[in-house]
């Protein structure tokens, strides 16, 4: 709805309704916050005849939605994106996308030590981390699991129900388990309140293992060593590391180096899904930040040499 503040609201009498509405400044906030609203009616409205053309044109067969849609990126704005944990009907879908990790292609257990220790050797090697620390510890398949948080202002490792309370035995100062007095005695209670949350850090996906241990191996190795640490800067600098290796493709590369290890093989059952959606007529198309040199090996081995007629 666009409606102004004037519109809604009115004033408490005749005197303060002319001050109120005569004051210049007062005057050019009313008519900036209108023109905005009609702007944004605006191109709600042509977003929403362009997605009912893109339809019509499919329908047609003159072009495919998603090949529209790439044409068109200037369109997709964030104000037209939306994500949903609804369940939806895939069948009244036009057109689908699937992300490359964790979608499309599966990594066996070798690529969490592979990503840890990438990410330890750019922090000793370029953020100068100990040169002890390279050596200090390795990927601990049995200590990480989704859905964790990271809690900046101390340091700790924690898991939170829905409701945001705390799991007691599940709170972690590095590798060090905090007893039920210790988190009570660190949280007040065994609840963390909405404004707290600010301060936590969610790891809920499979990249976030690693991630985890890492940032638990850190925060260890300093209080072994009776270093001071900020508890932000841990994260932010196991974080920028484990982002560095995806960014500089050293992650990519290791990987093609021996596929067969860290990517599980052929996907017939993923392929026939693929097939019997084409069948209906939905576009498919392929979403990720990882370049084509990249996927193009992985996806030949999952789904054949073909697998660009999938799409």
């Amino acid at each position: 709805n666009t409606t102004t503040t004037s519109s809604t609201t009115a004033p408490t009498s005749s005197s303060a309704r002319k001050t109120h509405s005569s004051h210049p400044r007062v005057q050019a906030r009313s008519v900036s916050m209108s023109a905005q609203s009609e702007a944004t009616t605006r191109l709600k409205r042509e977003a929403e005849q362009q997605i009912r053309e893109l339809f019509e044109l499919q329908r047609g067969k003159k072009i495919g939605f998603a090949a529209k849609v790439l044409l068109d990126q200037d369109r997709c704005t964030p104000q037209n994106v939306f994500a949903t944990t609804r369940e939806i009907n895939i069948a009244r879908m036009q057109a689908i996308g699937f992300d490359y990790d964790y979608t499309l292609a599966n990594y066996t257990d070798e690529i969490y030590p592979l990503i840890y220790n990438l990410a330890k050797e750019y922090l000793v090697n370029e953020l100068r981390y100990p040169s002890e620390f390279a050596s200090y510890a390795s990927y601990d398949p049995d200590f990480p699991i989704r859905g964790l948080y990271y809690d900046t202002r101390k340091g700790n490792l924690l898991k939170l129900d829905y409701l945001n309370n705390i799991q007691y035995d599940a709170v972690y100062h590095g590798k060090t388990q905090l007893s039920k007095t210790e988190v009570a005695e660190a949280y007040g209670s065994f609840h963390v309140s909405v404004d707290y949350v600010k301060h936590l850090r969610p790891m809920f996906d499979n990249f976030s293992l690693p991630e985890i241990c890492l940032v638990a191996d850190t925060i260890q190795f300093f209080a072994d060593n009776e270093i001071n640490f900020y508890p932000p800067s841990v994260y932010q600098d196991v974080n920028r590391a484990i982002q560095h290796i995806h960014v500089s493709l050293k992650l990519h590369n290791r990987i093609l180096e021996d596929l067969p290890r860290y990517l599980r093989g052929s996907r017939p059952a993923l392929r026939n899904y693929l097939e019997k959606l084409r069948r209906k007529k939905q576009d498919l198309f392929v979403v990720t930040n990882s370049p084509f040199h990249f996927i193009d090996p992985g996806m030949k081995v999952m789904l054949g040499d073909d697998w660009r007629s999938l799409f």
